[in-house]
């Protein structure tokens, strides 16, 4: 009660909006299947998982450089870019760039991109 009216505003990588038909279904599908609630973690994973299994097998660009132009997964946005070692120019991992901004007040949460 003491922080009602108090309006938050964080950043996260992935945010799955609660009322999105394709996450309820999926959302109800695993706790129908698991009897367990799905959090953001587990639909971020399929989402990514479920994104690279879909790339076709092409000639051109490697399977890493194919990642790093997708922009669109199911439930949401992905821009994967590699992170370069400044001595070596060599990418040492990958991670995503893309951040949602979320707007929490009063209980609920909405994305504000």
């Amino acid at each position: 009660p003491a922080l009602k009216g108090l309006e938050m505003i964080y950043s996260t990588s992935f945010h799955a909006e609660a009322e999105q038909k394709d996450i309820k279904d999926l959302r109800q599908a695993i706790f129908s299947r698991y009897y367990v609630r799905a959090k953001d973690i587990t639909l971020r994973g399929y989402d990514i998982l479920c994104t690279l299994c879909q790339l076709p097998p092409a000639p051109g660009p490697t399977l890493l450089e194919r990642i790093y132009l997708t922009r669109q997964t199911l439930l949401g946005q992905l821009m994967i870019q590699p992170m370069l070692n400044p001595k070596t120019g060599i990418a040492d991992f990958s991670e995503n760039k893309h951040l949602s901004f979320v707007r929490k007040l009063n209980g609920a949460t909405v994305s504000t991109e």
